[in-house]
């Protein structure tokens, strides 16, 4: 029977092992899958949570068809993507590459793959793919997302770099999720395994990232994708709004001659400032506290005694806020300098902008103030807040809203931009490469910029505003 099977139909399974065609490992990758308990054995990993994960050790069946994979990649074309949500470099689309063996592996995912996958996990494909090649750098990163957009139903990635550790960085995170389906901390960490296949469902609480590079020598490479299938109906849940306290401006008056720089309160220096804030809308003022209390804040910064809360969800914002009773004297009374009527009335003289209550009480200036604190890996995003929980359709691959919002998440693209073939190719991760198309577009790597430390960094940010 073998001898009578199609010549490309027997070369393309050649591309994986036998033992992920054999019935024993079928069977028992189904069994596990299906009743999502977890198993590890040489060649199989399954994770039942946060959510359903497959890895595949020694999936590619010889080290030579390895070594020609990484040797073809090395002639493609590839791309630096850098935008607030990821650091990476890329290929286009595998589909539109001229390679024999890169042909050969996109025809086996696209044919074979997608038959074992829809047969063992039952859930309905087509033999559209996406696929494409990844290489992550130090300090390269691919923040939290879920992948879940159109009709992608399971995300794949194939490891291709040796030795790759711990130490090194680059750990495929899972997260878990809060009472409101959204992601909250890294439960599981997968290292990247050489010749080693990692696969899930692409589900509402998928979320993942890769975390960041550290090792300044070694490059993590990667092909990866996903496999499509039927559309089905997204129903997008209210995301709960993160909440903002606001404090109205507390009328004691307080000395600034003991906080701010004797330069920063003459009326000249104001003055300059002002026209330097009307002149380009921000102005930095170097040494502004004086001295003696800058040093002081700086200890206090850093006291065992100050609680620190972690903020998210993790697919917007990842840093450490203080909470303001357990600081220390000095930071409290700081933060209480920032919350007074001078410090508005300062700040109205530095800008022109209405921050102090007028007597008919139209203008009723507030603001906010925290401590964060930020570690590696710590991060925010820029996105989008919809008004009054505003739903999401998906027709095909695009998704519609009745509004413009100023900057587009990842996931979240507007019909009413002239720009959609743009946004749409501009989603890109480890698991998010583009749809399969033969017309590519480039990436503005100007686009967005991250705020990410690699060491730790302590910032008070007040935050004053209108309303």
């Amino acid at each position: 029977m073998a001898e009578r099977e199609p010549q490309e139909k027997r070369k393309k399974q050649a591309v994986i092992s036998d033992f992920v065609y054999s019935t024993k490992f079928q069977k028992l990758f189904a069994e596990h899958w299906h009743t999502r308990t977890d198993i590890k054995t040489n060649n199989l990993e399954i994770i039942s949570k946060p959510f359903r994960v497959c890895r595949i050790s020694n999936f590619i069946c010889n080290e030579e068809l390895m070594d020609e994979i990484k040797n073809e990649l090395l002639d493609v074309r590839i791309r630096r993507n850098c935008i607030d949500l990821y650091q990476f470099e890329q290929t286009e689309d595998l589909v539109s590459i001229d390679r024999e063996i890169l042909n050969l592996l996109y025809m086996t995912f696209q044919a074979d793959l997608t038959e074992w996958m829809e047969r063992n996990t039952k859930i309905r494909l087509s033999k559209k793919i996406s696929m494409a090649s990844s290489c992550y750098y130090d300090t390269d990163y691919l923040l939290c997302h879920d992948d879940n957009m159109g009709d992608r139903k399971i995300a794949f990635v194939l490891y291709l770099s040796k030795d790759w550790t711990e130490d090194d960085g680059g750990a495929l995170d899972l997260f878990d999720t809060d009472e409101n389906n959204l992601p909250k901390n890294v439960v599981k960490s997968l290292i990247p395994e050489y010749n080693s296949l990692v696969f899930f469902e692409v589900v509402e609480n998928s979320y993942h990232q890769v975390a960041e590079i550290t090792s300044p020598d070694k490059s993590r490479w990667s092909i990866n994708g996903w496999l499509h299938g039927p559309l089905r109906p997204r129903v997008w849940r209210p995301r709960t709004e993160i909440l903002s306290t606001y404090i109205d401006p507390v009328p004691e008056r307080v000395d600034l001659d003991y906080w701010v720089s004797e330069c920063y309160l003459f009326p000249k220096i104001i003055k300059q400032i002002q026209q330097d804030v009307e002149t380009s809308s921000y102005t930095l003022l170097s040494h502004y506290l004086k001295d003696e209390i800058y040093e002081t804040l700086q200890t206090d910064v850093a006291s065992e005694a100050i609680v620190w809360k972690k903020v998210g969800p993790a697919d917007i914002r990842n840093y450490e806020v203080a909470d303001e009773e357990t600081l220390p004297d000095l930071l409290k009374q700081f933060y209480n300098m920032f919350k007074s009527i001078s410090m508005f009335q300062l700040l109205k003289d530095y800008t022109e902008l209405d921050l102090v209550v007028s007597e008919d009480e139209i203008t009723k200036p507030r603001m906010q103030i925290e401590l964060q604190r930020w570690t590696s890996g710590s991060y925010t995003l820029i996105c989008d807040k919809l008004l009054d929980n505003e739903p999401y359709t998906y027709i095909n691959d695009e998704c519609y809203t009745s509004t413009i919002y100023s900057s587009e998440t990842e996931e979240v693209q507007s019909n009413n931009s002239n720009d959609d073939e743009d946004n749409k190719n501009n989603t890109i991760s480890e698991c998010n490469t583009p749809v399969s198309t033969t017309e590519h577009k480039e990436l503005d790597e100007n686009d967005l910029l991250i705020v990410q430390s690699k060491c730790a960094r302590t910032t008070i940010y007040p935050m004053i505003a209108q309303t």
